[in-house]
Order: structure tokens, then C-alpha cells, then sequence
């Protein structure tokens, strides 16, 4: 890596820190629903996400969607028709599964219920490589023919779209597409990161290489990606932003570093024990 890369024993930044919490467990995570003493392989079983309540979305056998909340009273689910080749939170209500292949996203309530199915061979005439679920009911993709972000509504009218990303990066190939507190990042894993506007204006441009897919992204402006078993915090909304290494407590089994949650703070894993349980550990542990 760069030798720009600052190590942090796990004192980031004042504002970096200010919230962060103190280790906790959530035993039995899948104590209820019928789902109390079945085991599972780590292989089977995905965290996905984590929300502002802590609940944890999780995919088993990469069909069925599973969310718990923290105390592990609530539990509900939904079986998808498809593999999820793209997914996300937007707003802590709603959930949204995409697959490039099928061309099909479909929208969860928080409660796992289907609001809505959409098909997008029936309004595109050509593949849609990346979809995002946006704000106020809209839906980001990349049209590869005008080479193009676009926001569309769930009606399908065309609301907002960029320059043509040849003229504003040249070579860029997009290997994810993610919205995370109003704002529209591209990564290319050999080029870097690109940060979009709700009117498609690029404001972020990092260039970084190597970058090990998916990388992720909170509401502190912080991204966080992998690099040959190690990862790394970018900063977004600085022009001459450090990258700090995250170094991660030895206790942690290897084989945990690749399905690490980062939230404003804290970093979550699933822990393969008797059952599932969710881990909530602050950075400061992290040393």
C-alpha cells in the first residue's frame, strides 16, 4: 500500500470516536421464528447490513433475507426469487435486493414486506449493470449505452442524469454502485472512488488501487476497503485525505476480517459459535 497509509492504534480522530460504544453481545440471534439451535455453516449465513437500531440483516443460503433487531425479540424475513447481486438500506425503511442477470429489484419495507417488484426489461431496451435504490422513492443506475448515471422514478421518468463519465473518467469501469447519506459513489477497483450529488454533479474523486470489492461507506463521509487481508479508512470529504489502517484484534478469527460491517464507529460480524451472534465492537478494542 501507499506509503501514505497511517497506522492508528485505534485513536482515529475526535470526531471519529465521539460515539463510539463499548463491547456487547447479542446472544441467540436466531432464537426466534423457529429458527432456536439450528446450526450453520459461516458459509450459509451473510451479515449484510446493520441499521441505526442495530438490527442485523442477514441472507442464509443466499436466498433467504433474515432481520433481527438487537434484543432479539423481533424477527422477520423474506425468501428472494433470485440471487442479490446488489443490495442496500436507504433511510433505515427500506431494503432493496437488485440482480443484474434477472434485471429485477425489489423494494422490503423495514419489516420485510415487498412494497413493490421492478422489471427493468420492461422499460429499458438495453442491460442495466448497476441499480440503487435513491431517496424520495427514486432509483440511481448506470445506463451503459449514454455511459451515464441516471435517476429515474419508480414510474420510470427520468429525473436527473450526469456528464458522460468517458469525458469525467476516462478508463472508468464500475465495479459497485452505492448510495449512502445522499450521495452516489462509483468504485472502480483499479482507479478509485467517485462521489455523485443528488443532481449528478461529481464531488468526491479519490484515486486509490487494489481495492478488494465491496467497499463501504457511513454517514461520517468514511469509506472502508480491503486490501490483502487488511483494511483501510479513506477519508471522503477532504481534499488531501489520509488513509488510516485498521488494525484488527488478534482474537478475531481470520477467516471474520472478510465480512466486517463499519457504522459510524463501530464494526459488526456475525461469530460462528453455538448459533449466530451478532458482535458489536468500537475501534478502540480493535488494537
Amino acid at each position: 500500500m501507499e506509503k501514505s497509509f497511517i497506522f492508528i492504534s485505534m485513536v482515529i480522530k475526535e470526531h471519529f470516536i465521539r460515539n463510539l460504544s463499548t463491547l456487547f453481545l447479542l446472544y441467540s440471534l436466531f432464537c426466534c421464528g423457529g429458527l432456536t439451535g439450528e446450526k450453520w455453516s459461516s458459509e450459509s449465513v451473510h451479515l449484510l447490513a446493520v441499521d441505526d437500531q442495530e438490527s442485523a440483516y442477514i441472507l442464509k443460503n443466499n436466498r433467504s433475507l433474515i432481520k433481527v433487531n438487537n434484543n432479539s425479540e423481533q424477527f422477520y424475513s423474506y425468501d428472494l426469487h433470485w440471487p442479490m447481486t446488489t443490495y442496500g438500506l436507504q433511510n433505515e425503511l427500506r431494503f432493496f435486493a437488485f440482480n443484474s442477470d434477472y434485471q429485477q429489484m425489489v423494494i422490503l419495507d423495514r419489516y420485510l414486506n415487498e412494497i413493490t417488484n421492478l422489471d427493468f426489461t420492461s422499460h429499458f431496451n438495453y442491460h442495466i449493470p448497476n441499480a440503487a435504490l435513491g431517496n424520495n422513492q427514486t432509483i440511481w443506475l448506470y445506463n451503459p449505452q449514454e455511459r451515464k448515471i441516471q435517476c429515474w422514478t419508480m414510474t420510470f421518468e427520468k429525473l436527473v442524469e450526469s456528464q458522460n463519465l468517458d469525458f469525467l473518467i476516462p478508463g472508468l469501469h464500475i465495479d459497485q454502485l452505492t448510495i449512502v447519506n445522499n450521495i452516489l459513489y462509483l468504485v472502480d477497483k483499479n482507479l478509485g472512488v467517485f462521489g455523485f450529488d443528488s443532481t449528478g454533479q461529481m464531488i468526491i474523486k479519490k484515486r486509490i488501487k487494489d481495492i478488494a470489492l465491496p467497499m463501504q461507506f457511513d454517514s461520517n463521509n468514511l469509506g472502508y476497503f480491503q486490501n490483502e487481508k487488511k483494511w483501510f479508512i479513506l477519508e471522503l470529504d477532504k481534499n488531501n485525505a489520509e488513509i488510516f489502517t485498521v488494525e484488527i484484534n488478534q482474537s478475531i478469527p481470520e477467516e471474520m476480517v472478510d465480512i466486517f460491517i463499519f457504522k459510524d464507529g463501530k464494526v459488526y460480524y456475525l461469530k460462528d459459535s453455538e448459533g449466530f451472534n451478532l458482535i458489536v465492537e468500537d475501534y478502540s478494542k480493535l488494537k
